[in-house]
């Protein structure tokens, strides 16, 4: 197959992916299979044998669990806040988990690097996407493990904690997003962070 092709194939994945995420969302699907076929390579080395196998091979590709794992440990220094701007209330749109420097910081779940790099609040930060809408956000790191595309799994290490963007001590700033809405991670993920 040429590369051009390739890069069709894959642009129709990408759009394919979110056109299911958001039906599924609709449909009220709430959980789905984990990944089974995890490279576009694997697709083409053995094509499905008809539309409902692609259908279920396409879903594999773009359902991975919600993220379900503390990113690091240690203590919430600051809660989640969604914040009134109104009434003169700033968001804080994630929790705040203190670490010495260089900690490492692993993915919450499966999924893929959509974004990297250096924001003026979040200073170096990693955002992740998962399956059904999912994405979480890592920011204050003093250095990332991964890049823009990777697919990374569940504890895999992906950044370590700083003190870059707007952060007076070193600390992970950490976010999840469902259908683009920014939630409390605590809704998502059971109990608190461990601080061993």
């Amino acid at each position: 197959m040429a590369v051009q092709g390739v890069g069709e194939l894959r642009e129709e994945l990408q759009y394919m992916q979110g056109f299911q995420e958001k039906l599924l969302f609709m449909l009220g699907v709430q959980e789905a299979p984990p990944a089974t076929a995890d490279s576009l390579g694997a697709w083409l080395e053995n094509e499905p044998a008809n539309s409902a196998e692609a259908m279920r091979r396409s879903a594999a590709l773009s359902l991975s669990p919600k993220p379900d794992r503390w990113p690091v440990s240690g203590f919430v220094t600051k809660e989640f806040q969604k914040g009134a701007v109104n009434r003169g209330i700033k968001p804080h749109e994630g929790i705040d988990i203190a670490g010495t420097t260089d900690t490492p910081i692993v993915a919450a779940g499966s999924g893929r690097v959509v974004r990297t790099g250096t924001d003026e609040f979040l200073g170096n930060f990693v955002e992740i996407q998962h399956g059904m809408g999912y994405v979480t956000v890592y920011g204050h790191c003093s250095r990332l493990a991964v890049g823009r595309d990777d697919r990374v799994d569940a504890g895999q290490v992906i950044a370590y904690v700083g003190q870059s963007g707007q952060a007076t001590a070193p600390h992970l700033h950490f976010e999840v997003f469902v259908q683009g809405e920014a939630v409390d991670p605590r809704q998502i993920l059971e109990g608190d962070p461990p601080t061993n």
